[in-house]
């Protein structure tokens, strides 16, 4: 396991352990999502490119997205432009009718063929 073979990796989480930043719990958990979440998007812009299939993996707005699929048509900065997959069940059940949807870099994975 990465965290009791990495020295100050292992360091940090016995303190975190012991209560030593038990008043900053909530600012450590929303700066390790950002800089995990800024880190896969561009893990995300270097691997996925037009043409390549992906899931929606994040916790999206509409709630229905997460876990659609469908194709990156287009990259647009830090967004993708997806064909979402029309017969996916989440969006039969909330009938949608866009078939393309922007949606952040860091909020897909690519689906390996």
């Amino acid at each position: 396991m990465l965290i009791k073979t990495d020295p100050k990796i292992a360091d940090f989480a016995a303190d975190l352990h012991l209560g030593k930043y038990d008043d900053k719990l909530e600012q450590l958990k929303g700066e390790f999502d950002r800089a995990i979440r800024n880190r896969q998007a561009a893990i995300s812009l270097q691997e996925i490119a037009e043409g390549d299939r992906v899931e929606i993996t994040a916790k999206m707005t509409p709630k229905f997205l997460t876990g659609v699929t469908g194709t990156v048509i287009q990259r647009d900065g830090d967004y993708f432009h997806v064909k979402v997959d029309q017969d996916h069940p989440n969006l039969v059940a909330a009938k949608r009718t866009r078939h393309v949807v922007g949606i952040p870099v860091e909020c897909v994975s690519k689906i390996e063929a």
